[in-house]
């Protein structure tokens, strides 16, 4: 009997294998990890689809911007338009200063026109204390006795 329980021992012994996971080939499942691998999917999922909408929207602006491009080359085409025909303009040369001034803008000639301007105009000096002083002294001498600022306060009273 000893050498019964020996022999089924011993077999039992070298009949006994590694030792399996849950399911006998070696997965093991842990539902943590796979509710993680879960939402990891659906956020790549998600990633996805909006690097598709974002590679649509790039595409089509790429479209605009070349169709643009194409339509500038035909821009001067488009616009030309006939330059206006001006009348000239006319004037008296009672005091013999507009005469060039009028030549020059009916011509369009810079020299022409710079010219008649410079004869048409009165050119205003530098501002200094000295002029003001002078036109001020000027002014109030061409003044009549009743306007004069001396007399101003006496004519008040």
């Amino acid at each position: 009997m000893k050498r019964k329980v020996f022999a089924v021992l011993l077999i039992l012994a070298i009949s006994v294998g590694t030792a399996s996971a849950q399911f006998g080939s070696g997965i093991v499942y842990d539902p943590t990890n796979y509710q993680n691998a879960l939402l990891r999917y659906y956020q790549l999922q998600q990633h996805l689809l909006e690097l598709q909408k974002s590679y649509a929207k790039i595409t089509s602006q790429l479209e605009l911007a070349t169709q643009m491009a194409r339509f500038v080359q035909n821009m001067p085409a488009r616009y030309r338009a006939l330059f206006s025909q001006w009348r000239n303009v006319t004037s008296l040369n009672t005091f013999g200063n507009t005469g060039s001034w009028i030549n020059g803008i009916n011509s369009g000639l810079l020299p022409t026109i710079s010219t008649g301007y410079q004869k048409s105009t009165t050119q205003l000096l530098p501002y200094t204390r000295t002029i003001s002083l002078a036109w001020m002294r000027r002014s109030l001498s061409a003044c009549s006795p009743n306007t004069h600022p001396s007399n101003l306060r006496t004519a008040r009273t």
